[in-house]
């Protein structure tokens, strides 16, 4: 299977359930991280 998945940032708490959930029911395997800090290591992680 082909998993589309998405990381994105984003700092503000009233958003970031909003936006996972919307992916997720789009098909998306979704991760968020806060700072950029936070990101590079998602995406070091794989």
């Amino acid at each position: 299977m082909n998993e589309k998945k998405i990381l994105y940032v984003e700092d503000d708490l009233s958003l970031i359930e909003g936006l996972k959930y919307t992916l997720e029911k789009n098909g998306f395997l979704v991760d968020n991280a806060r700072t950029v800090m936070e990101a590079y290591q998602f995406f070091r992680a794989g």
